[in-house]
């Protein structure tokens, strides 16, 4: 479900989002907080402190770039994919094993 608040400033639009946000997660539902590009790094580091570290499971910080960047690597429309952690390690595994011969100080540890 999509939430638009709108108030003048100091009327609590802030404090109503984050026990709204709060209430979410709680609830086990997932929240995106869509922002201006310039104010996501702010609003993550600002949520960050203001959440439970839980939180960051179910709930994420994104501007309309990241918006269409998840969409488009969730429903398609990209024409690349994104590799995860482990298949980062692995191709850094394989790698070091091929080069090991030739890594002169670090050759037998790099092989294990």
């Amino acid at each position: 479900m999509l939430h638009l608040i709108y108030g003048l400033s100091g009327t609590g639009k802030t404090a109503y989002m984050i026990d709204k946000i709060k209430t979410d997660i709680e609830n086990g539902k997932k929240v995106f907080l869509i922002v201006p590009e310039q104010q996501t790094v702010e609003v993550e580091r600002t949520m960050t402190a203001l959440l439970p570290p839980s939180a960051q499971l179910d709930f994420e910080v994104v501007n309309f770039t990241r918006l269409a960047n998840k969409l488009f690597r969730i429903y398609g429309g990209l024409s690349y994919r994104y590799i995860n952690k482990g298949m980062k390690q692995l191709f850094m595994w394989q790698t070091l094993k091929t080069l090991a011969p030739l890594l002169k100080e670090y050759g037998n540890n790099a092989a294990n």
